[in-house]
């Protein structure tokens, strides 16, 4: 997703659903059909640019993720009823939209165990989906074993489209192929995605302002971020000593929070290659400096608090920040599906992780690096050509529709849109790492980041690494050898 200026009213975003309308576009892509026929623009609503065809009642198979009683984990974005929710009707108006279109038919099934099924439909080399949605943390091996279809080979795909984000594709790539990536039409990887969660009104209270301010001009650095976190942790109850009743600068909801703050000043436990190819870089000199600023911020139990250290009561941070005695809380935008919508009520704004330094050129965000997600299409699909454009047409179509009330949902404060929020959300998701050894926890680096070092609250990284460099190593070569051979 590129970044973008979000203001449209929810009610000319359900006018677009009701009437789909395209726009031509210069897209190459197989030779048209004799149904085909040219796009015409007719609103500013719906930037679609592949042309009109007849898709002959052809089904779309689209396999998500079903998390139980876990609703975070569960699949929203692809198939909903029309219920008088705004995220259900927009799916089912975009859906029912682009099916009377093309004429074809969306069939989304869901499963507990994704991986596991498809193993099995892999192992026979059934064409059984067009689309498969994955955990970020189990997609490599279906990629490196040849399971997946290099989607930059894919028909129709417009990788220079806004629906598609250029930062994700060049980190998610290996050896120049694409095997799963995101974009706009995916939803649940943006609501597990690290960011956080300020209350406003408590930075006014003590004379901070909008703390937005610091950030579009570039010095929400750990620094600034550290003062405003001392500023705000108070004594509250009256107690001698520092006690979940009294006032917090930072809430967490577990040590895995740790992580985006060490990434967002710079830390990589990857990079690439000239070669598309991953190398270790975890200690590449400035990683010191990246954990003790970081420990610094998370690991002062008087001014910060993580679950984990409270007996893991896993919902004292979220009840720490509505009861307004905690200025910032690191979390999810799934939060909103849980708790954030029934028990916030005062003023809130989004802020990205702060910068190692100001010269640092953007400020950086993870994955929730076991249930974000992204999606893949099988090698096994026999009609790429079909799968490509659908895949295409849902992607365009997202953007201002399903993406639009996602952010109409996060970012409506008293009952009207705010800009700021959403200006904020942009930034965020256009600086998303995809670290392959971070997320596969080579070596246990990533328990290193989101384990050791939180709970230790010790800056032992430079030794831990070293000891952990050759096992990482080792594992690295293996999965890009897998590659290679392919």
């Amino acid at each position: 997703m590129k970044q973008t200026t979000r203001w449209l009213p929810m009610l000319l975003c359900l006018a677009a659903l009701l009437g789909l309308v395209t726009g031509c576009g210069g897209k190459e892509g197989p030779p048209a059909s004799s149904d085909t026929q040219p796009a015409v623009t007719q609103g500013d609503n719906w930037n679609i640019t592949l042309p009109d065809r007849d898709l002959e009642l052809k089904t779309f198979r689209i396999l998500g993720r079903d998390g139980g009683g876990n609703t975070m984990f569960t699949n929203f974005e692809f198939d909903a009823d029309a219920d008088g929710t705004l995220m259900n009707d927009a799916v089912f108006s975009r859906n029912e939209s682009l099916e009377t279109r093309y004429n074809f038919v969306v069939e989304y099934s869901s499963s507990d165990n994704v991986n596991e099924d498809v193993q099995v439909l892999y192992g026979a080399e059934e064409d059984a989906y067009d689309l498969v949605i994955y955990q970020v943390s189990k997609v490599q091996p279906h990629a490196s074993t040849g399971y997946l279809t290099d989607l930059y080979s894919l028909p129709w795909l417009d990788f220079g489209a806004p629906c598609w984000n250029e930062t994700a594709n060049a980190q998610l790539s290996m050896l120049n192929r694409l095997y799963f990536t995101t974009s706009d039409y995916l939803l649940l990887d943006k609501n597990r995605t690290y960011l956080n969660i300020y209350n406003r009104e408590l930075a006014r209270d003590h004379g901070l302002g909008y703390l937005e301010d610091i950030v579009k001009d570039g010095s929400w650095t750990y620094e600034r971020f550290l003062e405003v976190e001392e500023l705000l942790t108070l004594e509250l109850d009256g107690v001698d000593g520092h006690s979940a009743n009294d006032g917090f600068g930072l809430v967490m909801d577990s040590y895995n929070a740790f992580v985006p703050f060490v990434y967002g000043g710079g830390l990589r436990l990857s990079s690439k290659t000239d070669d598309d190819l991953l190398e270790l870089t975890g200690n590449d000199g400035r990683a010191t400096d990246i954990i003790a600023e970081a420990l610094r911020i998370t690991c002062d139990e008087n001014m910060a608090m993580f679950c984990n250290d409270y007996n893991n009561n896993w919902a004292i941070a979220n009840d720490t920040f509505y009861a307004r005695r905690a200025l910032i809380t690191t979390t999810f935008l799934s939060v909103f599906d849980t708790s954030m919508g029934e028990k916030c009520d005062f003023e809130y704004g989004f802020l990205p992780f702060p910068k190692l330094e100001q010269s640092q050129d953007a400020y950086y965000t993870v994955p929730d690096t076991q249930h974000s997600q992204v999606f893949a299409v099988p090698v096994f699909v026999q009609d790429k050509d079909f799968a490509g454009y659908v895949l295409e047409l849902f992607s365009e179509a997202s953007t201002h529709t399903t993406l639009e009330v996602f952010y109409e949902q996060k970012c409506k404060l008293q009952n009207s849109y705010d800009q700021l929020c959403a200006d904020m959300l942009d930034l965020i998701f256009a600086n998303v790492v995809y670290d392959a050894v971070l997320v596969g926890d080579f070596g246990g680096l990533c328990s290193l980041l989101k384990v050791e070092l939180p709970s230790k609250k010790l800056n032992i990284y430079s030794g831990m690494y070293r000891s952990r460099s050759a096992t990482a190593e080792a594992e690295l070569e293996k999965l890009i050898a897998a590659y290679q051979s392919r």
